[in-house]
C-alpha cells in the first residue's frame, strides 16, 4: 500500500509539479426558480453567468463576461434520505482563454443522485453526478465528453433546526471532477477540485441568499489554474402558491 501511495505521488508530481500556475478571481452569481409539482416531483430553472479577471493577460485588470448559462431540471423526492435528478442545460462561453476557439456553445445533460444524513443539528449529503458535455468546435460541431461529479456537503443552521424564515446558516462543499476517458476527452482522468465555504441566510420560506468563496484546483500539464471566486446565489422556492396567497388575502380584504 505504501509502495502504491508513493508511486502515485511520484507520478502527480511529475505531471504537475513543473507545470505554470496562472491564477483568475471570478464573480458568479445564479439565480434559482423553484417550484414543487407534488410531493414527490420539483421543477427548477437555474440563470447564471461568470465574470473573470485573470492576472496573465497583458493589459492590466482584464476582466470580461465569459459565460452565461440556464438550465431546467427536475427532481424526483423518493423518501428522506434519496433524491435524484436530471437537467438539461445550454452554457454560451464568452472570450475564452482558448485563442483557436474564444467563443463557443455548449449543451449538457446530466443525471445524478443525492443521498442526505440528517442529524439533529446539520444535513451531511453526499452527490454523484454523470454529465454528458457536447462542446461545439471550429467546425460548428459538437464534440461529446463525459464528466463525473462527485460531492461532499455540509450545511449547519445557527438558530434552528432546518432552514427556513430568519434562519442563519454555514454551508460548505468539495468536489472533484473526473473526465471519462472518450475520444474527445483527452488523456487526463482527473479534471479538477472545486471547494467552496459560505453563509446563507433565509428571508422568507420562499427566498434564500447565499454568499460563499469558491476555490477551484485546474491542473493540466502545462498550465494549472487556480481559480478564486466570490459567488452569490439567489433560491426562489414555490413562489406560486405564495402569488396565490397574496391574492387570495387581498380579495378577503
Amino acid at each position: 500500500m505504501k509502495k502504491k501511495l508513493i508511486f502515485l505521488l511520484i507520478y502527480l508530481f511529475s505531471v504537475f509539479g513543473f507545470a505554470q500556475t496562472t491564477k483568475e478571481t471570478q464573480f458568479r452569481n445564479k439565480i434559482s426558480l423553484s417550484q414543487q409539482i407534488n410531493a414527490r416531483w420539483t421543477t427548477d430553472l437555474d440563470l447564471g453567468k461568470n465574470w473573470t479577471k485573470n492576472d496573465y493577460e497583458t493589459q492590466n485588470n482584464a476582466s470580461y463576461l465569459n459565460q452565461l448559462y440556464a438550465r431546467v431540471w427536475g427532481h424526483y423526492q423518493q423518501n428522506d434520505h434519496w433524491r435524484f435528478s436530471s437537467f438539461l442545460g445550454y452554457f454560451y462561453n464568452m472570450n475564452s482563454t482558448d485563442d483557436k476557439q474564444p467563443n463557443f456553445s455548449e449543451i449538457r445533460l446530466a443525471l445524478q443522485s443525492i443521498y442526505y444524513f440528517h442529524r439533529p443539528d446539520y444535513v451531511l449529503s453526499s452527490r454523484l453526478r454523470v454529465e454528458n458535455k457536447f462542446v461545439e468546435n471550429l467546425e460548428n460541431q459538437f464534440d461529446a465528453t463525459v464528466r463525473l461529479r462527485l460531492q461532499l456537503s455540509f450545511v449547519y443552521p445557527f438558530n434552528g433546526r432546518f432552514v427556513q424564515k430568519g434562519v442563519f446558516y454555514a454551508l460548505t462543499s468539495d468536489e472533484l471532477f473526473f473526465k471519462l476517458i472518450t475520444p474527445n476527452s483527452g488523456s487526463q482522468f482527473f479534471d479538477r477540485n472545486r471547494f467552496s465555504a459560505g453563509f446563507g441566510y433565509a428571508f422568507l420560506n420562499s427566498f434564500k441568499m447565499e454568499l460563499s468563496y469558491v476555490n477551484e484546483y485546474i491542473p493540466r500539464p502545462s498550465n494549472t489554474r487556480m481559480e478564486n471566486v466570490l459567488q452569490v446565489n439567489l433560491i426562489f422556492s414555490n413562489l406560486i402558491p405564495v402569488v396565490k396567497k397574496k391574492q387570495e388575502s387581498k380579495n378577503q380584504n
